[in-house]
């Protein structure tokens, strides 16, 4: 499984990148990218991730800003935000 971290805190990225790991190893693990410029370049090149983990507060806006650049070019991209992240957005914001 392919994974690609989006967190701008050191520690954050250093705790994920162990939980998974211990989860399973073979994961393949990409990131830290650690600002919106860095995510939209990134993901504006071809890659084959299985899953994003996503810091929604990166240091120069959110990642949303990002994913909202990037999703007119990304014809299998649906800008569908989940529960969670809502969730966690509705309480950071509140």
């Amino acid at each position: 499984m392919k994974v690609l971290i989006i967190e701008d805190e050191e520690r954050g990225f250093s705790r994920l990148k162990r939980l998974l790991q211990n989860i399973d190893n073979s994961m393949e693990l990409q990131g830290p990218l650690t600002t919106v410029k860095a995510v939209v370049d990134y993901l504006h090149n071809p890659h084959d991730e299985d899953v994003i983990f996503a810091d929604i507060r990166l240091g120069d806006g959110d990642v949303f800003e990002a994913f909202m650049e990037i999703a007119p070019t990304a014809p299998s991209y649906s800008p569908q935000p989940t529960m969670s992240m809502l969730w966690r957005l509705s309480k950071a914001t509140a």
